[in-house]
């Protein structure tokens, strides 16, 4: 007998059908943070894709980066076909502070300034929660995120060595470099300047918009992609597209990111990180991301024996996308062997 893991929903959208699973909500009650703080009331979002088997041993956890959600997520899935759902089953879940998962914007008890700051590890441990207490898992098959989404992959697999056979691990970094929180840290001030001085959220945001797309990708995509002619055009279409996050929840994410290290409880030791992981691991950097630089993420690789895939692509942090048939091809051929 077949077991599905979804209802699911089909949206037609322009890249043609795309799969979405139903938005669900799993109950933590209240809380506790690493640094003690509560969140009261908490709740994380989750879609699942695709079938669960019997022996529920074909489940994929896939979180989500900065400012994504489990939709996003699907669209990837959906659109991209970057995982297999006719053999795997997976869970996207909602990191917090996304909007969906208890946020800033979203907590009735903890609205605004008042939402306790959190770690990477916290999210980590609402998503143990989540496949252990309301799926009943003993383990995963795989995790797999990007961005953000792969810097949770990473504690995952330093602090649940032996919950997960395999990890793929894109556009990835087991630490920040200086100039990624050089980056981090120029768009908090952003933000926390602009509350300082009482500007309207969606003057801050459209700031953080313009460093974002400006990073995102390389000047050579910008260059062949905006013919100087049409630049007028692009920046009028840039700069009054809808806004897409709450500048309260884009805050306290890029603060957990700037946190980001698995090297911390180890003394600041990579090494001694490196050694706790036991999972199958595919590192897929890009040379050209101007996000999250790749060099910490290589040395890890190396440490651990994993497989990787080096993309050098002009589009920069979106590279996964843009480079979507060599990613999935080997994304598919690690996750199946």
């Amino acid at each position: 007998m077949r077991r599905f893991c979804i209802k699911i929903g089909l949206i037609i959208g322009l890249n043609g059908i795309l799969i979405v699973g139903d938005q669900q909500l799993f109950d933590l009650g209240d809380f506790k943070l690493e640094s003690g703080a509560v969140i009261l009331d908490c709740h994380i979002g989750y879609r699942t894709f695709g079938r669960l088997n019997a022996q529920k041993t074909n489940v994929i956890l896939y979180p989500t980066w900065l400012g994504g959600t489990s939709r996003d997520i699907g669209n990837l899935i959906g659109t991209f076909k970057l995982i297999d759902t006719t053999r795997y089953c997976i869970i996207a879940v909602d990191a917090l502070s996304n909007g969906v998962s208890s946020s800033p914007s979203n907590s009735r008890l903890q609205p605004g300034a008042k939402f306790p700051p959190f770690n990477i590890r916290d999210l980590v441990q609402t998503q143990y929660r989540l496949v252990t207490e309301k799926f009943g898992l003993k383990n995963l098959y795989a995790i797999i995120g990007g961005s953000l989404g792969s810097f949770q992959g990473f504690e995952w697999i330093v602090n649940h060595p032996d919950f997960s056979a395999r990890a793929v691990l894109y556009l990835t970094s087991p630490q920040l470099t200086t100039y990624d929180l050089l980056e981090i840290r120029s768009q908090i001030e952003i933000i926390e300047s602009g509350r300082r001085s009482h500007r309207p959220d969606e003057e801050i945001a459209r700031e953080i918009e313009m460093i974002t797309e400006l990073l995102a990708r390389s000047p050579d995509y910008r260059i062949n992609h905006t013919a100087r002619s049409d630049f007028n055009e692009y920046w009028d279409f840039f700069i009054n597209k809808p806004l897409s996050f709450s500048v309260d929840d884009r805050c306290l994410q890029l603060k957990a990111i700037m946190s980001h290290d698995i090297a911390a409880p180890f003394a600041g030791s990579l090494t001694a990180a490196a050694q706790k992981i036991k999972a199958r691991t595919l590192i897929i950097v890009n040379r050209q991301d101007r996000i999250v630089n790749c060099r910490p993420a290589l040395d890890v690789a190396l440490l651990i024996t994993a497989e990787t895939l080096f993309l050098d692509s002009a589009c920069g942090h979106l590279a996964v996308t843009c480079e979507i048939d060599t990613v999935r091809q080997r994304i598919t051929r690690f996750l199946n062997q």
